[in-house]
């Protein structure tokens, strides 16, 4: 019974890290310094 929802929560909490990882990837490619990644990441939210 749990197993489903379980799976779910997986994948949200899965999507949603890996998109945190995709800003920051893309932010640094374009010549971002760390402190403008995360600027730029906590915009996002």
């Amino acid at each position: 019974m749990y197993q489903p929802v379980f799976a779910g929560v997986v994948a949200a909490i899965t999507g949603f890290a890996s998109s945190f990882v995709l800003v920051i990837a893309g932010l640094l490619a374009v010549g971002a310094t760390d402190s403008q990644a995360a600027s730029g990441l906590l915009a996002r939210v």
